[in-house]
């Protein structure tokens, strides 16, 4: 099993010596680095990182045509990988070992593994707040944890199924609805992720921006989200503009969004 890790990397000197150090002994076929218009010290790190471990490429991209700048980079950095699977990771995330156990790859196509969230330079006592709420809503069946930013796919998946991610502001997403669409039903609602939930990984910057609030927000409106459960969200995790936002989009204020749901729900089930 051939894993090739690709990690995006725009300015993360401060993040790079906590999250490269568990990669250092980890089962890995090739590392692939992508520095988008770094100007720290980051790709410093990752030459000495690469004095100790073989096949690391280091790849420079100098211009950003994406709306998503992280998601092109991400899926310019995965058109170099060689390897059997294609394993992403963020330069703010520490990667559980667990991650690695070959058990877990054979099982799908796409996996998604489960991490909580550490702020390395924020308040700890929030963090261990939100991972007590994060295991009694999963217990209370309110939750499945979170899932989203550590993910892995066969090479060959990937390269069928791949697609550009959404916008990150609002301005953005009233002129192109539909990437925002596609988004929510592939990334929040696919059945072909598999969920592996035995693993500890930890997101060193967990700020929510106030766009992303608002577009789960949205996201929770167009999957039918109870009120309830989209009010409890909000306070428990402090979250206010996502309830702002699902409310904005239950009263139209976006528009007729779910015109888009029909035709992007096909493209999804032809995946």
């Amino acid at each position: 099993m051939k894993i090739s890790v690709v990690m995006p990397v725009h300015n993360e000197e401060l993040y790079l010596p906590y999250s490269l150090k568990p990669l250092l002994e980890a089962p890995i076929y090739e590392f692939i680095f992508v520095l988008d218009r770094c100007t720290d010290r980051s790709e410093d790190f990752i030459l000495k990182f690469g004095r100790h471990r073989k096949r690391c490429k280091i790849i420079h991209k100098t211009e950003t045509k994406w709306l998503n700048p992280a998601a092109e980079a991400y899926d310019f950095g995965a058109r170099h990988a060689t390897g059997d699977y294609i394993y992403f990771i963020d330069a703010d995330t520490v990667i559980d070992s667990e991650t690695f156990d070959e058990k877990h790859w054979r099982k799908g196509d796409a996996l998604r593994f489960r991490y909580y969230d550490y702020d390395l330079c924020g308040n700890k006592v929030r963090c261990a707040y939100e991972k007590v709420i994060l295991n009694l809503s999963e217990k209370l069946g309110l939750s499945t944890g979170h899932f989203a930013t550590v993910i892995a796919f066969k090479r060959n998946y990937w390269e069928r199924t791949r697609h550009e991610w959404p916008p990150e502001d609002m301005e953005s997403f009233r002129k192109n609805p539909r990437f925002v669409m596609k988004h929510i039903l592939m990334q929040e609602h696919e059945k072909s992720f598999l969920r592996i939930s035995t693993t500890n990984c930890l997101h060193l910057r967990p700020r929510v921006t106030i766009s992303q609030q608002q577009l789960r927000g949205i996201a929770r409106y167009l999957l039918n989200y109870p009120l309830w459960k989209v009010i409890l969200h909000s306070i428990l995790y402090f979250e206010a503009h996502s309830l702002f936002s699902f409310l904005q989009a239950k009263w139209g204020r976006y528009g007729d969004l779910r015109i888009w749901l029909n035709p992007m729900q096909a493209t999804a089930r032809s995946l």
